[in-house]
């Protein structure tokens, strides 16, 4: 064998190894990608449970939770009431723009995505208490949500 043949099975061993770590790569990006988002999900998940779980430790803070929500802050016994129902309100609202920013980055499917608008949409339409903590706290908002909240469900000009 010549120095050209033993340069040219060089440069090929090399590019069949640069092809080799590539398609590596780029498998464990894809595996990495997918343990992130199942990571998300579940710590998603996780803050959900814990938000259901301060409810149920409290049959008040139920009776609370549903009188805000159906009747408003202004409801509510005391201004101590109103601003206790808020922040659960805001916690709630809280986990919705979780969601938002997941998906924005693409760290939620669009399956989960939908579920969750709905379950957003029916919270802003069937309870005007959270409604109007909604439109009181939206420009508090990142602004790609605030701008899906406005449009989304139509509130009206602060």
């Amino acid at each position: 064998m010549n120095w050209d043949a033993l340069g040219a099975m060089g440069e090929l061993i090399s590019a069949v190894a640069v092809v080799a770590t590539l398609i590596y790569v780029a498998v464990q990006l894809r595996q990495n990608t997918a343990a992130l988002q199942s990571s998300t999900w579940q710590s998603i998940q996780d803050a959900e449970q814990r938000f259901d779980q301060f409810l149920a430790s409290d049959p008040a803070l139920i009776e609370l939770f549903l009188r805000g929500g159906a009747d408003g802050k202004a409801a509510l016994a005391d201004p101590a009431t109103a601003m206790r129902y808020e922040l659960m309100a805001k916690q709630l609202i809280d986990l919705f723009q979780t969601h938002h920013y997941q998906y924005e980055i693409g760290m939620i499917d669009d399956d989960w995505w939908q579920t969750w608008v709905l379950a957003y949409e029916d919270a802003i339409t069937t309870w005007p208490g959270f409604r109007e903590v909604v439109e009181e706290r939206r420009r508090l908002f990142r602004p790609s949500f605030r701008r899906f909240v406005e449009e989304r469900f139509r509130l009206a000009d602060a």
